[in-house]
């Protein structure tokens, strides 16, 4: 399929939408404990928590994995994971399936708006990337990507202009210890439309990646120097068209798993409870939270410039009232595993995780 191949019948296509989330609509509904979504869920205990209760799904028939959460405007928002792609128009009240594979699973996702946005998946040795022009009603595949039968996976997704520049950013394992990292990058208005780059000579893998005030921010993975690993976030103008990394050592062997940046600080999380913080974006300080238990720190969001939240693979959810200099346990999800989660308003967070978990929490 081309790069602008759809459906050009705009009333089946939305007669279609509506049977589908006639047909596979869950509604989210008030509980004291959250559950799995999906009758064979492993992580079925309930939750404590120290300032808010949970909810309750119903069943969506589904145990995938879920992993990462998306939303455009007006309580439109995407949830992608193991061989599915969910929808909510509703603030996540109630979802549907808009898109299923059964060999490909989604790992990366971005939106610009409520219409234009992609998906990056894989089904082991292929890495796969999809637009959709029309709020995820059809999805067309606009490229693919294979290097020697080698294990590809897509870790993050940059779009802008109506999807005329797109980034992403693909990694490679070659066996079990070793990962190396490429950029791609689509610029329609260039002879030879993607073009490839590596962060550095030597490959690092990449973890995450993120655009603020047009610039792209990518967190490698930890990799050899020569003498010690370490990891360093790599910098780049996003619309240049010329595309080099300018890279910032941290000089620390850490798994980065999650950036965000506010007009203020920049923020990482990464494992071994541990999170860095930078006033100019360039410099960073890197702590390890003490916190009892605390594992890998897999994402962090705010609601404002002073209160934020950290997710922890094990389920924990950590909560700041300081900017980011001082964290508590603000609820305890009894070792779900858990991927990603997204602030819905002032007080109700939904988390997703393995196992088909989705939830929407009041804090």
């Amino acid at each position: 399929m081309t790069f602008m191949q759809y459906t050009s019948d705009v009333y089946l296509k939305n007669f279609f939408l509506k049977l589908c989330v006639l047909l596979v609509t869950i509604t989210v509904s008030c509980s004291s404990d959250p559950i799995i979504v999906g009758s064979s869920g492993s992580n079925n205990g309930s939750g404590n928590s120290s300032g808010g209760s949970g909810t309750t799904t119903s069943d969506l028939n589904i145990n995938n994995n879920l992993n990462e959460i998306f939303f455009t405007t007006n309580g439109i928002g995407y949830v992608i994971g193991d061989g599915i792609v969910l929808k909510t128009l509703d603030n996540g009240n109630t979802w549907a399936k808009v898109k299923e594979s059964s060999n490909t699973n989604f790992t990366s996702i971005y939106f610009e708006n409520s219409k234009t946005g992609l998906i990056g998946g894989g089904d082991g040795s292929n890495s796969y990337l999809y637009l959709t022009t029309d709020g995820g009603v059809t999805w067309a595949e606009i490229n693919s990507f294979w290097n020697s039968n080698e294990s590809l996976k897509n870790m993050a997704i940059l779009s802008s202009n109506s999807a005329q520049r797109i980034m992403t950013f693909i990694n490679t394992y070659p066996n079990s210890s070793q990962v190396f990292g490429k950029a791609y990058n689509f610029n329609s208005a260039e002879p030879e439309k993607w073009k490839s780059y590596d962060l550095k000579s030597k490959k690092p893998g990449i973890k995450s990646a993120i655009i603020h005030k047009n610039l792209t921010y990518v967190a490698s993975a930890p990799y050899w120097t020569g003498t010690k690993y370490e990891t360093s976030i790599f910098v780049s103008d996003f619309f240049s068209n010329t595309i080099s990394f300018e890279e910032y050592s941290l000089d620390y062997d850490l798994e980065i798993n999650d950036l965000y940046f506010n007009d203020n600080y920049g923020y990482f999380v990464a494992d071994d409870g541990r999170i860095g913080i930078s006033s100019n974006f360039k410099d960073w300080t890197i702590k390890s939270l003490n916190i009892n238990a605390i594992q890998n720190l897999k994402c962090i969001d705010f609601i404002n410039d002073e209160i934020g939240f950290i997710l922890e693979s094990k389920g924990k959810l950590l909560k700041t009232n300081d900017s980011g200099f001082n964290w508590i346990e603000h609820l305890n999800l009894n070792n779900a595993d858990l991927n990603d989660f997204f602030l819905l308003s002032e007080n109700k967070i939904l988390i997703i995780g393995n196992d088909g978990f989705l939830n929407i929490f009041e804090y």
